[in-house]
């Protein structure tokens, strides 16, 4: 089955992370597909109650962070970085970002998509679809599928993008699950050198997920 209208925002996300985060000194900012900087601010993440999300500590270490409908965990340190993909064309729900090291910081961007077309329609449907168009997106060979996951519950799949911009080989992990209708897509990025605890990272997500 296909599902045109929640395909392109999931590839695009792949472009958009790919922007790299400033210099040492600087906060994490990201880039649209279209070469523009996103600079316009956004609120922050906000606990079930309404109130400001003061990233409590997760059992693991990591931070737990709330997004739409469901909560997960990030990498210690990570901040809130959603001010600087705000005012793109892409809906992101939440984006985190590490500190940056030689001009690039690692980052996590969740993007939450509910079509009417979704509706009834199961992940493993559009998992080809998704993995075309986002290699697509990037002028990158299409990556296999890798061993599906679980997000509390949901069948989630994913795959790894490798690729080099200016300079840097980066890595994209992304992870697609279907959750009431709604796809999420959460896309892991780090530089090629920095990707040690890139597959610890994506695994502490997971684990970390709960839907609410």
């Amino acid at each position: 089955m296909r599902v045109h209208p929640s395909v392109p925002a999931a590839a695009a996300i792949l472009a958009l992370t790919l922007g790299g985060c400033g210099s040492d000194d600087e906060e994490p900012t990201a880039s649209t597909p279209g070469g523009t900087t996103a600079t316009q601010g956004a609120g922050a993440p906000t606990t079930t109650d309404g109130t400001a999300d003061s990233g409590g500590t997760a059992a693991d270490g990591g931070t737990e962070i709330t997004g739409t409908g469901y909560r997960t965990v990030v990498p210690t340190g990570w901040k809130d970085a959603s001010a600087q993909t705000a005012g793109t064309a892409i809906r992101i729900d939440r984006t985190y970002a590490g500190p940056p090291k030689d001009g690039f910081a690692a980052n996590v961007v969740i993007i939450r998509e509910n079509p009417p077309s979704l509706k009834g329609v199961k992940i493993e449907d559009v998992e080809k679809q998704l993995r075309e168009q986002g290699a697509g997106v990037l002028g990158a060979p299409v990556p296999d599928a890798e061993e599906p996951l679980s997000l509390d519950g949901e069948d989630a799949v994913r795959w790894t993008l490798r690729r080099s911009q200016g300079g840097r080989q980066l890595v994209q992990r992304q992870l697609a699950s279907i959750h009431d209708d709604q796809l999420f897509t959460v896309t892991l990025s780090s530089t090629a050198e920095d990707d040690g605890d890139g597959e610890a990272n994506l695994r502490s997500l997971v684990d970390g997920w709960k839907w609410e």
